[in-house]
């Protein structure tokens, strides 16, 4: 009876979509202020990254993250330096160290320009002063390509579910992307 319900537990993370939109994931991508607006999905496949503040170790760190997480994906991810904000083609999420972050949360990761009722051109993620680790950009960069929190996946999973890899709720410093936000990335990308 145990095997066969942690047999279905699994089955039903594996078919969990956390990927924005979902049913319970279902805002309207709409560019604004941090804490204001929410994210979305980035605008295409070609995902470029930014960097304006933070030491050079934080720099460090979230060109790995970028490198080994999300490089590959199918995202084509590059840095991109100076960051460009306007245009057709912004930097697609800009990292931010030090910056105000509610001290509910050690990142936080929103819309600044909205393209589609789904899709984003720029998304900006700040990250704590002493929080920057692999599971934290790891979480913020999933956001800014529109990966949610287990408990706005359908059908929605635990905050601390195996499955969720970096977008767990609290994710640890060594969290990666993992097999299953990879396949969510590649499906919508």
């Amino acid at each position: 009876m145990v095997a066969l319900a942690v047999a279905m537990l699994v089955l039903a993370s594996c078919d969990t979509d956390n990927m924005y939109p979902t049913a319970r994931a279902s805002w309207t991508c709409a560019g604004g202020e941090p804490g204001a607006a929410l994210f979305c999905q980035t605008d295409n496949s070609t995902f470029t990254y930014g960097l304006t503040s933070g030491t050079a170790s934080d720099h460090a760190t979230i060109v790995k993250v970028m490198g080994e997480d999300f490089a590959p994906t199918d995202l084509v991810v590059s840095r991109e330096s100076p960051v460009v904000y306007t245009g057709s083609a912004e930097t697609d999420v800009v990292f931010q160290v030090g910056a105000w972050v509610p001290s509910t949360a050690v990142g936080l990761t929103w819309c600044d320009n909205a393209v589609s009722s789904v899709r984003c051109d720029q998304h900006y993620a700040r990250i704590r002063s002493g929080y920057v680790n692999r599971g934290v950009v790891c979480h913020e960069a999933g956001h800014s390509v529109g990966l949610v929190h287990g408990d706005s996946a359908e059908p929605p999973v635990g905050g601390q579910e195996p499955i969720l890899e970096c977008m767990r709720k609290a994710p640890g410093s060594l969290d990666r992307l993992g097999g299953h936000n990879r396949r969510m990335i590649d499906a919508t990308y």
